[in-house]
């Protein structure tokens, strides 16, 4: 058994730019939304929205991805072509 511990130094300049940060988000599959509609009440679909996009008591997404087609939790597969 290795008991050695490497330590990694991560420095940040804070000066240096490479890009620029829209936001971050999360998926809105039509599974999600699935399992957002067979919850009991919609207290618990505004509680679980609010943990994602409100910035004051969740995370704070700013952004949500919506697929084109069918993924891979999908109920069925379909697509738009």
């Amino acid at each position: 058994r290795n008991t050695s511990v490497d330590i990694i130094n991560i420095e940040i300049d804070t000066q240096q730019r490479y890009q620029s940060m829209l936001g971050f988000g999360g998926a809105i599959t039509d599974a999600s939304i699935v399992n957002l509609n067979s919850l009991p009440s919609h207290t618990f679909v505004d509680d679980i929205l609010n943990a994602y996009y409100n910035k004051h008591v969740g995370s704070g997404y700013s952004m949500g991805r919506v697929p084109i087609a069918s993924c891979d939790f999908s109920e069925y597969s379909y697509t738009y072509a």
